[in-house]
């Protein structure tokens, strides 16, 4: 039940996130502790700008940002899907 509310809050945030050049989230524990971008780094962005629509500039940021964008709403229609069909069998 998490996840059906957790995706589009999710999805949601990203959407809402104003990305600015040049100001990046200032909360990555790999950047505050080593200084360095983390292999997800630009992930937020890109769903961001995604779900925007400008598709070849979320590429630009982070290639698994189209991947993450797209799993998260198929996993979230499968849970969806496997919910009302519990719910018809329970009724039946």
């Amino acid at each position: 039940m998490r996840f059906l509310i957790a995706v589009p809050i999710l999805l949601a945030l990203a959407y809402l996130y104003p990305y600015i050049p040049g100001h990046d989230l200032p909360w990555c524990a790999i950047k505050i502790g080593t200084g360095l971008d983390c292999p997800g780094c630009g992930i937020v962005r890109s769903v961001s700008v995604l779900l925007h629509g400008h598709f070849i500039e979320s590429l630009k940021f982070h290639p698994l940002g189209v991947v993450v964008a797209g799993w998260m709403i198929y996993k979230w229609v499968a849970v969806l899907i496997q919910r009302y069909k519990t719910c018809r069998q329970k009724r039946s």
